[in-house]
């Protein structure tokens, strides 16, 4: 006697494919999120670090953050990153190592599962820049959230 099982295959993919799906949009938005967190973190420190940042240019604090922000902006929208839904700076006072500055940066992720991906990836980036960039009128710890 043979028993027939036409079903049996299709009901068991069935149970399986949505479990794999998942796993599958889990890993590509991790590799997404890699590379995004490399892409920015590369791109803040050559905004932070750029020749144009010297001293003299800028006169307050204020304008030297919102010529960065503008750069870095520019930097993602060139780039193709997914846009910023929040993007600060902080620059902390100088001193004889030099200046710090942070960086943060947050999206919202191309794929959106509900109690396993993030509703929102912050990235956070700190440079220490030499005493001759970013010596504004001896700045202190500022910041400016935008978007």
């Amino acid at each position: 006697m043979k028993k027939i099982n036409k079903g049996q295959s299709l009901l068991e993919f069935s149970l399986v494919a949505p479990v794999l799906v998942m796993i599958l949009v889990v890993i590509s938005e991790l590799g997404y999120a890699f590379v995004v967190r490399h892409t920015i973190i590369d791109s803040i420190k050559q905004t932070v670090q750029s020749s144009h940042y010297m001293v003299g240019k800028y006169t307050t604090t204020a304008d030297l953050l919102a010529a960065m922000e503008k750069d870095l902006k520019s930097y993602i929208q060139n780039h193709n990153l997914p846009a910023a839904t929040k993007l600060g700076f902080a620059v902390g006072s100088s001193n004889d190592y030099g200046t710090a500055v942070l960086v943060t940066y947050s999206y919202n992720p191309a794929f959106r599962l509900i109690g396993i991906t993030p509703e929102e990836v912050t990235i956070q980036s700190a440079q220490i820049l030499p005493p001759s960039l970013l010596k504004v009128n001896s700045p202190t710890i500022t910041s400016t959230p935008s978007l």
